[in-house]
């Protein structure tokens, strides 16, 4: 069994290890997380039936289109079909 100098060389590079191996499960539950919220946002923008986007997405769009005109004073025109 290492002792001295040794020992706290192996002692380190486990850490180390240990460390990058921390690293990567967080990047990979990020990763995992992000596409969730994804799938989510997805879910509740578009029909489950048709995958069509729903009224949902067009209050959020609208939304943006509103903020966005007052922002640079402008105007902003919808044609809603039902």
């Amino acid at each position: 069994m290492p002792d001295g100098p040794a020992l706290e060389d192996l002692t380190s590079r486990a850490k180390a290890w240990k460390h990058q191996q921390d690293l990567q499960d967080t990047a990979w539950q990020t990763v995992t997380f992000g596409n969730q919220i994804v799938s989510l946002r997805h879910q509740a923008m578009h029909d489950g039936l048709t995958d069509l986007p729903n009224r949902m997405m067009l209050f959020d769009r609208l939304d943006a289109a509103l903020n966005t005109a007052r922002a640079n004073r402008l105007m902003v025109a919808l044609l809603l079909m039902d």
